[in-house]
């Protein structure tokens, strides 16, 4: 969990990029001040795998962040990072919401944003930032909703992205949100591959060059999505047992869970699809877990833990193993379903698992 926190908080570099700061000049203070804001993006300087204990630490780092943007606003009312340090101190107080019992820090960071938005004396540049994070944020909500909440708050949320692009043309991160808004459109190829293709047109238009990790998410996205209906021949040779030819599988529906024991999101899913595994018949099912953990040995404790009942395949190569890569796979959770012919019919079923396999096998 402690881990989770700080990486949000070190991705602002992600939500807003090299900045360029215009106003009135820095006072040595203020230079000092504002590098100790910037040694805390690395997090907690210990860790721990106690719950209660990461929480504690979780908590007392984004205390520390929250203190010293709050300072630097304060003393520092001419500086020209000043409303860089009222966004960034909204994404702490996002971060802390994220916690248990935190709920009130999202709306304290709603009302930071808004203030910025409503400041007439706030920077165009500012203004674009609060509005980017408020974006990024609801979208990080809309993931964490209910199948059906999903596909009711993408409406509004794209319509949020276009108004954005509209508000702040040529801006660095509407590819970055164009590619996270088609995450939610899994279900629909056609639309998630139109987004992916307009934000790789954003991201060649940048005048800075682009984003290499975001070009290479994009072509991760556009990959899976040219696997779809294709045949996944391949083998899969799992930590103990057997070596299985994925072709001796037809005439089954198969669930490849792409998932690691660090990963929480991965955790969630591994709960979903075990609850829905007693309901799959074997000879018309077949489930299979890839793990991107480093060590093999990890990915067989978690699997005896988590008392899963399926093969799992693990070359402890991670983000790099042939067939994550040959696969496209650039986040986790990610779940493959493929047909009884062999061929890929949906390249994300995290969160609807038992859905999309009762659809597959009813084609």
């Amino acid at each position: 969990m402690w881990r989770q926190v700080p990486a949000f908080i070190a991705g602002l570099a992600f939500f807003f990029g090299p900045m360029v700061i215009r106003g009135a000049p820095a006072s040595g203070s203020a230079d000092q001040a504002w590098q100790e804001i910037l040694a805390l993006d690395q997090g907690p300087a210990s860790s721990t795998t106690d719950r209660k204990e990461a929480l504690a630490l979780a908590l007392a780092h984004l205390a520390r962040q929250a203190a010293a943007l709050t300072r630097f606003i304060s003393d520092q009312p001419g500086d020209a990072r000043r409303n860089q340090a009222r966004v960034r101190l909204a994404a702490v107080k996002f971060a802390e919401g994220k916690l248990p019992g935190r709920a009130a820090a999202v709306e304290e960071a709603e009302r930071l944003l808004s203030g910025i938005e409503r400041d007439p004396s706030a920077p165009a540049v500012a203004v674009a930032d609060a509005r980017h994070l408020r974006l990024a944020e609801a979208m990080q909500r809309t993931a964490r909703l209910t199948l059906r909440a999903r596909f009711e708050a993408r409406p509004a949320l794209l319509r949020n992205v276009r108004e954005f692009a509209l508000a702040h043309p040529g801006d660095r991160r509407i590819a970055g949100l164009l590619v996270e808004i088609a995450t939610l459109f899994d279900s629909e190829p056609g639309e998630k591959r139109a987004l992916l293709l307009e934000a790789r047109s954003a991201l060649r238009g940048r005048t800075d060059g682009g984003s290499p990790a975001l070009g290479g998410r994009i072509a991760d996205d556009l990959r899976r999505l040219d696997l779809l209906g294709r045949l996944l021949p391949g083998r899969f040779e799992p930590i103990r047992g057997t070596p299985v030819e994925l072709a001796t599988l037809r005439g089954r529906v198969v669930v490849i869970a792409f998932w690691a024991s660090w990963s929480a999101p991965s955790l969630r899913m591994i709960e979903e699809l075990k609850v829905a595994l007693p309901a799959w018949d074997a000879a018309r099912v077949a489930v299979l877990g890839v793990s991107l953990d480093e060590r093999a040995a990890d990915a067989e404790v978690a699997a005896r833990e988590l008392a899963l009942g399926f093969p799992i395949q693990c070359d402890a190569r991670g983000w790099e193993s042939p067939l994550v890569r040959t696969a496209g796979i650039n986040a986790l959770p990610t779940v493959f379903v493929v047909d009884r012919e062999g061929r890929l019919a949906h390249v994300n079923a995290a969160g609807q698992i038992a859905e999309v396999v009762r659809q597959t096998l009813s084609r």
